[in-house]
């Protein structure tokens, strides 16, 4: 396991958990409550053994740890290794401590985007989850909508379809579950501008305006103006090919982290989580289950499902990404139907190359 913690520019924060150990003498009920939640924002393993009774690894808590402190996440994780169930402890976490949040939970399938929020609800169904049940108020289940609703936070599972439906919502932070299978159009034309609209915008502008007149007072300098959180995009998927869009964002990233390249709309921050399953917890995954992926996948198969790494193309007859080039978009034409006679059977079948090698056959 790598960590790299880039160029990019980070605000300064103080450590609060030092502070707490130093504040001495009776505090009035208002500044105990604030310095609680301070340390619960601080301290996520305790925050989610406490509300919820589910201890995390460490894996885990840096994991949700990022989610709070990056405003665009890109999780690549090995298959199995609890992205819905983490990414389900930092929902309800957010929604509970940042009250009026709305939270959007994204996917190709509405099947999938309900996955992370069946997750909220399993957690919550337990009985040493008490606390994390006593601050849901409100839950209902619709074809097209599932809404779970947190004091005045909403978290919303909602299938992605081709993004006409998801014109009319706006949320503070867009959770897209497979991030692989999201077409490049809806990502950009749909899912960034959800992500435009920020909260207490009124609120924004009295501060900025009061800051302003500060500076010109020579009260205040500019780099001391308050800054306000940004929006967050979530995005978690397994590895893909190189040549696949995902990789495409995943460079993006990287070179933004890096410095290589600098980012012309302001603050935002970003953060990469690669997670192969040799980093997880000895007993988190079956021995038997990755023994017989190794027997059964390519090395190249493996790698991306499991290692969490972008392969090159392969190698067979046909290029992967010469077919994918060659391929229709959904609902663009032309279209093809292939029909036969009912009274017959027909067998469909592929022969992959599982070697992915030139000279495989």
């Amino acid at each position: 396991m790598a960590w790299d913690k880039g160029e990019q520019l980070r605000s300064k924060k103080e450590d609060f958990n030092k502070l707490l150990l130093e504040t001495k003498g009776f505090l009035e009920e208002d500044e105990a409550k604030i310095l609680l939640y301070k340390f619960l924002r601080e301290n996520i393993t305790f925050s989610a053994d406490l509300i919820s009774g589910v201890e995390l690894f460490p894996f885990q808590h840096m994991a949700i740890k990022a989610m709070f402190e990056t405003d665009y996440t890109l999780g690549i994780w090995s298959r199995g290794m609890s992205k819905s169930f983490t990414t389900g402890i930092y929902a309800f976490l957010d929604a509970i401590m940042n009250q009026g949040v709305e939270i959007g939970i994204l996917s190709k399938s509405f099947r999938q985007s309900k996955m992370i929020f069946k997750k909220i609800e399993d957690i919550a169904a337990k009985p040493e989850a008490r606390f994390l049940s006593q601050c849901i108020t409100h839950k209902s289940k619709s074809n097209d909508e599932w809404l779970l609703e947190i004091g005045s936070s909403r978290i919303r599972a909602l299938p992605l379809g081709d993004g006409s439906k998801l014109r009319g919502f706006r949320f503070h932070r867009i959770i897209i579950d497979e991030f692989l299978l999201m077409p490049e159009r809806i990502y950009n034309e749909v899912i960034v501008p959800f992500l435009s609209v920020v909260e207490n915008p009124v609120e924004r502008e009295k501060m900025y305006n009061v800051e302003t007149k500060l500076i010109e007072q020579g009260k205040m300098k500019e780099e001391d103006r308050y800054i306000w959180p940004n929006n967050k995009l979530i995005a978690l998927s397994s590895a893909s090919y190189k040549f696949e869009y995902l990789y495409k964002v995943y460079e993006k990233f990287e070179a933004l982290i890096s410095g290589q390249v600098k980012e012309d709309s302001g603050n935002a921050t970003r953060c990469i989580m690669q997670f192969s399953y040799d980093c997880a917890p000895k007993k988190l995954y079956d021995e038997n289950l990755i023994n017989q992926s190794k027997q059964t996948m390519s090395q190249s198969q493996f790698d991306r499902e499991f290692g969490a790494l972008f392969t090159d193309d392969s190698s067979g007859y046909f290029k992967t990404s010469r077919m994918a080039a060659c391929t229709v978009i959904d609902g663009d034409e032309p279209s093809v139907e292939v029909y036969g006679d009912p009274k017959s059977k027909y067998i469909l079948s592929f022969d992959p190359s599982w070697a992915e090698s030139e000279s495989s056959d």
